[in-house]
């Protein structure tokens, strides 16, 4: 009897081009109809529905229902974070066009992975708190620097998580275009929840790209110590 977990049946599942593709577009957390997920990964509606049915039973994505639509969302943070290490060792994507040429260099300049943010912008604002003490390094994880607490309460921000959170408080997320670490984790949402809020970084038009705006490129640096082109 085999007791190890079913590494190779979620391996089966990513192998596929088309679904590495739906899971890819819903890593910006968003919630799509498989209609959408469809067009994004290049396939027909019915060649959509039957990856999005597999997925579902492997346990990588969730579905919500409302009347005759379906709706599709990453399972968790942690088949986010499986994606984006899987990506950190991948080969490069062969660019074709100039638009494949444009696009790549925003999501790598940044982009949100799952909840967090991710590229270049991420991990420069990763080094920027590593600078700054409000975070330290620890091997596979972030964890409070000595000026933390203090400047997380500036922001608005609670240094712990609220009682019953099951995510973990600051993993080190390997970035992929990077390849460094940026901060993921509960932590790492209310970072770029906060930024969103602020205004700093808006939306852009293709799936998980992130700019920032010209209320961010100022603030970013005075008040967060971020040194970025990306800013």
């Amino acid at each position: 009897m085999v007791l190890e977990p079913n590494i190779a049946g979620v391996a089966a599942l990513l192998a596929e081009p088309s679904r590495s593709m739906i899971l890819t577009a819903l890593m910006d957390g968003s919630i799509r109809p498989a209609g959408e997920l469809a067009r994004l990964a290049g396939i027909r509606p019915q060649t959509a529905s039957l990856h999005l049915d597999k997925l579902l039973k492997g346990g990588l994505v969730r579905q919500e229902t409302q009347g005759r639509f379906r709706y599709f969302r990453l399972a968790s943070a942690e088949v986010a974070k499986i994606v984006e290490s899987m990506a950190a060792v991948a080969a490069p994507a062969t660019l074709k066009t100039t638009r494949d040429t444009v696009e790549s260099r925003a999501l790598r300049a940044g982009r949100t992975c799952y909840d967090h943010l991710a590229g270049r912008l991420g991990v420069d604002l990763a080094r920027a708190l590593l600078r700054s003490g409000v975070v330290e390094l620890h091997t596979d994880r972030w964890q409070l620097g000595p000026q933390g607490p203090a400047w997380l309460g500036e922001q608005g921000i609670s240094a712990e998580p609220p009682a019953g959170t099951r995510r973990q408080f600051a993993p080190a997320c390997l970035d992929w275009s990077e390849r460094q670490f940026h901060i993921g984790g509960w932590l790492g949402a209310q970072l770029v929840a906060t930024l969103f809020d602020r205004n700093w970084i808006e939306r852009g038009s293709q799936p998980r790209v992130v700019h920032v705006t010209r209320l961010g490129q100022r603030h970013l640096k005075e008040q967060w110590n971020v040194e970025s082109d990306s800013t």
